[in-house]
């Protein structure tokens, strides 16, 4: 009964996250200029389903094509009684919001080794992300839902270094 409260709660935080990030973008209806960013940087967080807490780095290549961009990232996690490594190569597409930064989504697989007591698995399943990037800051915050062998919710956020 705790683990489908858990799961249920944890769904909710995701949900409102991904809603309040909508609520703030649909304030602004006019359209930015593309941007175009390189960098690299840290992120961090907690999943569910394993619990886990997460650290990891990514790349922003957000040189594409316009609005879509590369942002492959490798997190270690811990927790669970297991240890995650994961590795995603997610495309991600932009919305500019005017003022504030640029919403995102997107999302593909996740190449993930699960290390436990009794040895490890190779597993790969897909995920979704949406997560909004700040202006001022080089810092985004993400959710992403895993759809088939990936963490239920993972929460994090993360830091660009060396954007352009």
């Amino acid at each position: 009964m705790e683990e489908v409260d858990m799961k249920r709660s944890t769904w909710l935080v995701a949900l409102g996250i991904v809603s309040g990030i909508l609520a703030i973008c649909a304030g602004g209806a006019q359209a930015a200029p593309a941007t175009t960013t390189a960098g690299w940087g840290l992120r961090g967080g907690f999943s569910d389903d394993p619990d886990q807490v997460f650290f990891g780095t990514h790349l922003d290549l957000s040189i594409l094509a316009g609005d879509l961009g590369f942002r492959p990232n490798a997190t270690l996690g811990f927790g669970d009684h297991l240890t995650l490594l994961a590795i995603s190569p997610d495309l991600v597409y932009r919305f500019p919001v005017p003022d504030i930064g640029r919403l995102y989504a997107g999302g593909i697989l996740t190449m993930q080794v699960v290390f436990m007591d009794r040895g490890s698995e190779f597993e790969i399943g897909w995920h979704a992300v949406a997560g909004l990037e700040l202006d001022e800051y080089p810092l985004f915050l993400e959710v992403a839902i895993g759809l088939d062998d990936a963490p239920d919710v993972k929460i994090g956020i993360g830091y660009t270094l060396l954007a352009r």
